[in-house]
């Protein structure tokens, strides 16, 4: 068996802690890889944040056992880490694979476990990842996604559509988040965006479609503008490579300049990895946007390792409390105190705190006694249109007929409907 042992967060690390702390967590990481295998083992460093393990079956052992000592490596690579003064907590991720099923040669094999990981990796799937010949398959898929994305962006077959966000105070739509949906002129079909998104972050594909769809937001805001339709912000998400080039907000700015839309009008929504390969450049440009007059929301919050730490240094606006702690909240008493906690936080702290993917009533009206101050999901508004979100906004603007619920309301009719 041959594996590649990778720390996801090591540019992270190396930013947040001294050398002599790092230097001691890659002899602790060694240490217990040599501790999980017998001295037949073979480790190597492979690069500063990799290492490359290749395990002779000596002991004859089925590949079932073999995956059991692979769960037994990660369990203890993801025990955390006591150095110095610093407990140290590390994102670990695992690729393997099997001479002679998966090749012949050490490159290949190499090559293989690589291959997994980076899969596994772009599709946020487990931390330990086994070869199988299927993966070749799907990389194939992906390479005929990649081909597919370019002819897309040249023949313009993005569209978007918005999902309205409910302010509980106000009783009103008073914002909507873009949403990039795809038809395929190539694939001859709809391509969900959890399968084309992480292929093109995968690429520089990504900040082009990024761009596209500031344009794209862009244009729609000033068409609503000329209709007289208000909305005090639109949601845009940012993907890290976006944010990380150099010229971002020059050119986020001249895009909204030449449809004279005005940066208090968008919202930019960043997830925790965007502050992951440099957290002290990438806060001061989301302090420089802000500085702009651009709206920062956290995205998926909860869903990270280190979400705690970056509220305090963050410059951001709105918090967006993952779907994951919304479902079947009435059951979950855990997800209920994790929400009223942030909701308190958010009284002391000033900022926003929007609950995503409430689907019931139920729901929806315990993320209001809990202190939400908005909700986004399917209960209220699925993504619509352009011109449905108009139907949205002129049911609900200056309208207090919409209380803890939109049942037995016109907007309840509207929601179905839609």
């Amino acid at each position: 068996m041959l594996l590649i042992i990778s720390t996801d967060d090591f540019n992270h690390l190396t930013a947040a802690y001294p050398t002599t702390v790092i230097n001691e967590l890659q002899i602790q990481i060694s240490n217990r890889i040599k501790a999980c295998f017998n001295e037949k083992t073979i480790l190597g460093v492979f690069s500063e944040s990799r290492f490359i393990a290749y395990l002779p079956n000596t002991e004859q052992l089925e590949e079932r056992d073999r995956i059991l000592q692979l769960q037994a490596l990660n369990d203890s690579l993801s025990r955390v880490y006591l150095i110095e003064q610093y407990k140290l907590n590390c994102s670990i991720r695992i690729g393997a694979s099997f001479y002679p099923q998966h090749g012949d040669n050490i490159e290949v094999l190499i090559d293989k476990a690589f291959s997994v990981m980076a899969l596994a990796k772009n599709q946020r799937k487990s931390d330990m990842s086994i070869y199988t010949p299927d993966i070749d398959h799907q990389l194939s898929s992906d390479l005929l996604i990649t081909s597919a994305m370019h002819n897309a962006l040249r023949n313009k077959e993005f569209h978007m559509v918005f999902q309205p966000q409910y302010d509980i105070k106000h009783a009103r739509f008073s914002s909507a988040e873009a949403l990039i949906r795809w038809n395929s002129a190539d694939l001859k079909r709809s391509v969900s965006p959890y399968e084309f998104i992480p292929v093109a972050e995968a690429s520089n594909l990504i900040i082009e479609i990024g761009y596209y769809v500031i344009d794209a937001v862009a244009r729609q805001i000033y068409e609503w503008q000329h209709k007289g339709l208000s909305l005090e912000r639109v949601s845009i998400n940012i993907s890290p490579k976006q944010l990380q080039q150099q010229d971002f907000q020059k050119k986020l700015t001249g895009c909204l300049e030449r449809y004279n839309v005005t940066p208090q009008l968008i919202e930019l929504e960043i997830t925790e990895t965007s502050l992951l390969e440099d957290p002290e450049a990438g806060i001061q440009k989301l302090e420089q946007l802000k500085s702009a007059g651009f709206g920062i929301a956290i995205d998926d919050f909860g869903t990270g390792y280190s979400s705690m730490q970056y509220l305090t240094s963050i410059p951001f606006d709105k918090l967006k409390v993952d779907r994951v702690f919304v479902t079947d909240l009435a059951n979950n008493p855990k997800n209920q105190a994790i929400i009223t906690m942030l909701a308190r936080m958010a009284q002391t702290l000033n900022f926003t705190l929007l609950a995503e993917g409430a689907e019931t009533e139920t729901e929806a009206c315990l993320l209001q006694d809990i202190g939400c101050h908005m909700i986004q999901g399917y209960y209220y508004a699925k993504p619509v249109t352009a011109e449905q979100v108009e139907g949205f906004i002129a049911k609900t603007v200056n309208s207090d007929q919409i209380q803890k619920s939109p049942l037995n309301s016109e907007l309840s009719q509207a929601r179905v409907s839609h």
